[in-house]
């Protein structure tokens, strides 16, 4: 059960363009305290992009928006960023979790591992700024995780780099900006280009919120 403020981020995140059913925004920044619930939503959200109906497929004879998965359009990548593993594992774990102790194991032909999450077209996965040489391909969504603590001699910022050159969508996750490791995140935030799917084929630019 999601608590007001995390319903409303989720929501917005969301939210619709009601002329052109293209999501509004597709990239955002959550910065919250610890104990908010900051990474299990992001895992959450993570296992809606692997597998759920997030991308517009139309409307239905009511009106109302019809939701199709990623898979319809591409072979979806969804990963979870962070300068080290045991960070990553903040949003990754509870994501497995889900996973394995829900019902997607049971609707979904999935192999929920470890290091990353086979899905019948797909896969889930973690990455650090210690392997960017396995970082290749372009992910549909991303989290940074705990960007506030991503810098120059961690290997933060050049994760960044390689994580704006390659997204398609983004959720950004950070604690308010300390003067130890802003830089990244201000890459993230302030450079990062966006895309979302499209029934028509083809990815959207929409802008930042």
């Amino acid at each position: 059960m999601l608590a007001p403020e995390q319903a409303r981020f989720v929501l917005r995140y969301y939210k619709l363009d009601p002329e052109t059913g293209q999501r509004v925004y597709t990239r955002g920044i959550l910065s919250r305290p610890k104990g908010w619930g900051r990474s299990p939503i992001m895992g959450a959200i993570g296992a809606l992009e692997a597998l759920g109906p997030v991308c517009f497929g139309g409307w239905d004879t009511s009106g109302q928006p019809v939701g199709s998965p990623w898979s319809e359009f591409t072979t979806p990548k969804v990963q979870f960023a962070a300068v080290n593993e045991d960070q990553s594992k903040n949003a990754y774990g509870p994501l497995l979790e889900m996973l394995r102790d829900g019902p997607a194991m049971r609707n979904y032909d999935i192999d929920s591992m470890e290091t990353f999450v086979a899905l019948p077209k797909g896969r889930i996965e973690f990455i650090i700024a210690g392997a960017l040489s396995k970082v290749g391909g372009r992910p549909v969504w991303f989290s940074a995780d705990q960007t506030e603590a991503w810098t120059q001699s961690n290997g933060g910022v050049k994760l960044a780099a390689v994580l704006r050159r390659n997204t398609g969508k983004l959720a950004i996750l950070s604690r308010p900006l300390t003067p130890i490791g802003p830089v990244a995140a201000q890459l993230l935030r302030k450079r990062l280009k966006h895309s979302s799917c499209s029934s028509k084929g083809g990815l959207n630019e929409k802008r930042f919120w």
